[in-house]
């Protein structure tokens, strides 16, 4: 009797074994799960088409608006890029949005207080080179109407607090 059972668990457990590894089941991709689950949850990549030469505004959907005055890309050398930029813009203003973003919410020593984020980056229409800013707007500069501005939006509920602006 022992040895009936102990062929039929051999039995059920070789029928079991073969008939669950088809060559035709697929494994779930679970490399990219993660990836895809920030991504559908991250802030949105918005853009826009600025001249180089003309300058010009642009306000994203979250209120976040940057004024680019005339002249005020650059190419990798330095040289001046007066043609058309792609920038993209990334706005990260609700708390929720900051993980999914990569941001910290501290700082070495505390809690990060802030508004939240833009992501700014200017890319050359014809070839995709990223711009940086002219060497104008890099330096001091005591012309407050010749520089890249950024306005941020007020936190909600807070008013009478300005919110400092901190560039990489």
């Amino acid at each position: 009797m022992k040895k009936l059972i102990l062929s039929a668990a051999i039995l059920v457990l070789a029928v079991g074994t073969f008939t669950s590894c088809r060559k035709d089941d697929k494994l779930a991709d679970t490399a990219n799960l993660y990836d895809n689950f920030v991504k559908t949850r991250q802030s949105q990549e918005q853009l826009f088409t600025i001249n180089g030469a003309t300058g010009g505004t642009i306000t994203g959907k979250g209120n976040g608006k940057i004024t680019f005055p005339p002249n005020c890309f650059a190419n990798p050398d330095n040289t001046i890029f007066t043609g058309n930029a792609i920038v993209s813009l990334r706005e990260s203003w609700m708390r929720s949005l900051w993980i999914m973003d990569g941001l910290a919410a501290t700082t070495k020593t505390n809690v990060l207080q802030s508004g939240g984020m833009m992501n700014v980056v200017a890319r050359r229409a014809d070839n995709g080179v990223e711009l940086l800013p002219a060497p104008a707007m890099r330096l001091p500069n005591v012309n407050l109407n010749a520089v890249i501005k950024a306005e941020v939006p007020k936190p909600a509920g807070v008013q009478n607090v300005d919110m400092n602006l901190f560039l990489p």
